[in-house]
C-alpha cells in the first residue's frame, strides 16, 4: 500500500493491511534505525489511536491518543521492541491489525538538532523543570504516564504563541477550542515548564516530542529553531 517516508526528519508513514496469518505481523517503517515513537489508526472501521514507545523505560509502553490513559507495557507480540527495519504487531487486532482492515502508521525516532523524543520529572512548582533537547522548539507535544487524572495529550507551539509564556494550550484528545491554561517558556536549546497542572508538571513522570523549526544544516550542524 501507500506510504511517505522521510529519513532526514525521522519520520514516515506507512499505509498497511492488517492480516490473521500467524501470530505476529511486521510492519517496515522506512527508516534507518528503530522509531522511538509511533502510532496506529484503523482506516476501515472504529477504533482507538494506539501510541506505542521505548521513552519511557527503554521497553515497548503503549497508550492512547484519544484518551487519557496511563502508560502500560504491552504484551507479546507489541512488546517486541522495533528495529531498524520494521514493527511487530499481533493479528486480528482491530486497533492495530485485522485481518481485512486498512491501518495508517506514523512512526518517529530523534533526529539531533530537529526532533527528541524523551521523558522527565515534574517537581509540582511553577518553577518547573527545564528541559534540555539541544535545540529551540517550535512544537511540544506532551503526555504525563503515571496517572490518567486529567492527564491530557498537551501541545504548545510557537505560532498562536509568538512570545514567551506560551499558554494557548490544544489537547489533543479532546475537541476543545484552545485555552490559556499551561505555561512554558520555549528557550534556546530545550524549555522551561512555568506552571503545575496534570497534563504538564505535578511530582509524576512525563514524556514529551519537540519539534524544532527546520531540519540540521548538511554540516550536521544544528539550525536555530526560531
Amino acid at each position: 500500500l501507500g506510504s511517505s517516508i522521510n529519513t532526514k526528519a525521522g519520520f514516515s508513514m506507512i499505509e498497511y493491511a492488517g492480516t490473521d496469518s500467524g501470530s505476529s505481523q511486521t510492519i517496515p517503517h522506512g527508516l534507518n534505525e528503530p522509531p522511538v515513537l509511533w502510532m496506529w489508526k484503523n482506516l476501515t472501521q472504529a477504533s482507538d489511536w494506539i501510541v506505542y514507545t521505548t521513552a519511557i523505560d527503554g521497553g515497548s509502553d503503549y497508550l492512547k491518543l484519544n484518551g487519557t490513559d496511563v502508560a502500560n507495557s504491552g504484551v507479546s507480540p507489541w512488546s517486541t521492541l522495533p528495529t531498524s527495519s520494521v514493527v511487530t504487531v499481533g493479528t486480528n487486532n482491530v486497533d492495530t491489525c485485522n485481518a481485512g482492515d486498512i491501518y495508517i502508521m506514523y512512526a518517529w525516532h530523534s533526529v539531533p538538532g530537529y526532533s527528541k523524543i524523551g521523558k522527565y520529572t515534574g517537581n509540582g512548582s511553577s518553577n518547573g523543570p527545564y528541559v534540555e533537547i539541544g535545540f529551540k522548539p517550535a512544537l511540544v507535544i506532551f503526555k504525563r504516564t503515571d496517572s490518567s487524572s486529567g492527564a491530557q495529550w498537551l501541545f504548545l507551539d510557537n505560532k498562536r504563541n509568538t512570545y514567551n509564556p506560551l499558554n494557548r494550550n490544544i489537547y489533543g484528545n479532546l475537541n476543545n477550542d484552545d485555552g490559556v491554561v499551561e505555561r512554558c517558556d520555549f528557550l534556546a536549546n530545550g524549555f522551561k515548564i512555568r506552571v503545575v497542572t496534570n497534563s504538564i508538571n505535578v511530582n509524576q513522570n512525563f514524556i514529551y516530542m519537540a519539534f524544532g523549526q527546520s531540519l540540521v544544516g548538511s554540516n550536521n550542524v544544528p539550525c536555530t529553531a526560531r
